[in-house]
């Protein structure tokens, strides 16, 4: 799974570095919902979250996005 998780935000990343935004938000969005059974998916989770929001701020939804990144906050370790 975490190979997987990887992946996906891999492809994401790349589509939102070509503007692809709705490509990217669908790749991110899959991270973002995945159940994250250990630490390292759970860091890939949030990943994922950050990925949504930066689709989101490019959308100018700012507001949606500020709600991302503050779950985001809330659920990072410290060692995130």
């Amino acid at each position: 799974p975490e190979t997987k998780l990887a992946a996906q935000i891999g492809t994401g990343r790349v589509l939102l570095a070509k503007k692809d935004i709705t490509g990217a938000k669908k790749a991110f969005d899959a991270v973002a919902s995945s159940d994250a059974k250990t630490p390292a998916e759970t860091s890939q989770k949030l990943e994922g979250m950050l990925g949504q929001a930066e689709c989101l701020m490019d959308g100018k939804k700012y507001p949606e996005a500020a709600k991302i990144l503050e779950q985001v906050i809330d659920g990072s370790a410290p060692t995130d």
